[in-house]
This record gives structure tokens, sequence and C-alpha cells, in this order.
């Protein structure tokens, strides 16, 4: 069957079902950060259901969202330039082009309500503030018509964070980022979450986070004869971490861990394995360490041998 006639009878099928399953181009509702219940506010969703991109896996392996750039801690009537980055490795690559997206937010932690504001600095962005349902006075910025259409993996939305005059303690970045593939369907799209948080400069009794700092060490053993390699890594502050390992052509391979963690040392193992579970060839290889706060990510070459 040609590529035409499968994809008529893909959509046939879509538009015949009781619920059509449609990948959001623009202006994704508000209120999908996937942020946790704060205050008097609910658990928001994020964008795998719908109107969104219903029934997308959540944190696929292969993917990553990033908040770029984020201060370690903060002064008030300071704008911060922001950066978020959205990585997926698509094998094959999908005959459609690529569309990307993404929506953010900035929450106090007592509270739950939007602390400070956002400048579009981007034509392909847009912010909004519900005056209905479960998150009114929240402001996002969010992905507009473009979405980064046909571009390659990653991709990147800047826009400025303003705080406001007066203070607030400790405030949560939640942010969630859609990888799609760009045939209208939700099928095969991917959606990605991320959380981070930072703090007001003048906070008492709270040690400046910038002092600390993300480590990843030396793996061990290096190089490895066919025995688990460590990686012990340390984590300035409470928040979200991708460990992984790639390969010499930048495609991840394992994702070691993935989601929050708590301040302070840890480690982890790698058993030479890939996510499928089939042993790697004999080579060199790259851990890769984001933690949070961090603008760019820590690397450590590792090496197999026979």
């Amino acid at each position: 069957m040609s590529r035409i006639l499968v994809r008529l009878a893909v959509a046939a099928v879509v538009i015949g079902a009781t619920a059509v399953a449609t990948a959001r181009l623009n202006n994704p509702p508000a209120g999908r950060t996937n942020a946790p219940p704060i205050g008097a506010y609910i658990a928001e969703l994020n964008c795998t259901t719908a109107p969104c991109h219903t029934g997308s896996p959540l944190n696929e392996p292969g993917g990553l969202l990033e908040i770029l750039d984020m201060p370690a801690s903060f002064e008030l009537n300071t704008t911060y330039p922001i950066r978020v980055r959205l990585s997926r490795t698509w094998a094959p690559l999908p005959p459609d082009p690529l569309h990307w997206g993404f929506q953010l937010t900035v929450l106090r932690a007592d509270s739950g309500t939007t602390y400070g504001s956002f400048g579009v600095i981007t034509p392909d962005l847009s912010t909004v503030t519900p005056t209905t349902g479960n998150y009114i006075g929240r402001t996002y910025v969010r992905h507009d018509q473009q979405n980064h259409e046909g571009e390659a993996s990653p991709v990147e939305w800047t826009f400025d964070w303003t705080t406001p005059g007066y203070p607030a303690g400790k405030v949560y970045f939640f942010a969630a980022g859609n990888a799609a593939n760009g045939d209208v369907s939700s099928l095969g799209d991917k959606i990605y979450t991320t959380s981070d948080s930072t703090y007001w400069d003048d906070l008492l009794g709270v040690p400046d986070p910038a002092v600390a700092r993300n480590e990843l060490s030396a793996p061990a053993p290096n190089p490895s004869r066919g025995s688990a390699v460590s990686l012990n890594y340390s984590i300035a502050r409470a928040g979200n971490v991708d460990l992984a390992v790639f390969d010499v052509n930048g495609r991840r391979l394992r994702t070691l861990i993935s989601g929050e963690r708590a301040a302070g040392p840890s480690y982890v193992t790698w058993d030479a394995r890939n996510e499928w579970g089939s042993r790697v060839y004999s080579g060199v290889y790259f851990a890769r360490l984001v933690g949070p706060g961090s603008s760019s990510p820590i690397v450590r070459k590792l090496i197999l041998s026979d």
C-alpha cells in the first residue's frame, strides 16, 4: 500500500472515532505544565490530554526538556533572559515536517500564584492569563503558530522573566513541551515535562545556591573491561536531574536518571547496555549530567574495552 493510501486510511479511522485525537499546533490551553497542587490550586494537566496531544507518552526516553539560564537566586525588579530547550532523537525521522511547542509558568512556592511577568522575545511566542477555570490569575508563556516547523532537534525558545518589586522566598518554574511528528494527529507525538526552582537573593537563613554547584566525577573504572561503570554525582539543590550515556555521534543510548532528585551526593551505575537491554560495543562513550540551575551540561568520557 502506498504512503498516501496508508495516511488516508489512518485519517479515516481518526475522523470516524468517537474522540478525535489531534495535535494542537498553536496556542495550547493554559494549565498544562504538569505543576503539582500548590496552595489553593489543584494539580495541572500536561499535553497528553485533550485537546492537545491526546494519549501521547510522557517523558519517554530519547528526549529532554530543559529550562536554561535561570538564576540560582534572583533580585527584585530585575529582568532575566530565559531559554527553554527541547530535544528529541527520532529514529527514523518522520516523513512530515516536525512541530515543536512548550508552555511554562513561574509560581510562588507558598501560594501557587504567578510570580513576575514574561516579555516575549521571539514572534513565535505569546502569553495567556486565564480569567476562568482552575488557574485564574496564573500567567503562562507558550508557543504560538510557528512551532519551529521542520526544524531539527534541539529547538529553543527565548523570553524574558521580570521579577516584581515585592519579595517571594522560593519560586518554581514548571514547563511542558511537545515533540510532534507533524502528521496532525497525536499518534507518534512525545510529551516532556520539567521543573526547577530559585530563591530571592536576600532570603534569610538560606545559603546562596550559587556557592555550590552540580558535579559529575570521572567514571570508575575507566576504561571498563566488562564490569559496571560507577558514576558519582552531586546536585547543588533539589530539582530535575537528567543523567544519560551518549555515543560519539551524540545519540542517547541509556537514560540513567530522569526526574526529581534531592540535593547532595549520590551515584548510579551503568551496565554497558542500551535502553533495550542489549550490550553496547567496545569504544568511547560520554556520560552527560544536566542538573537544576545549570546552563550547560557536565560531560565525562568513558571507555569500554574487551
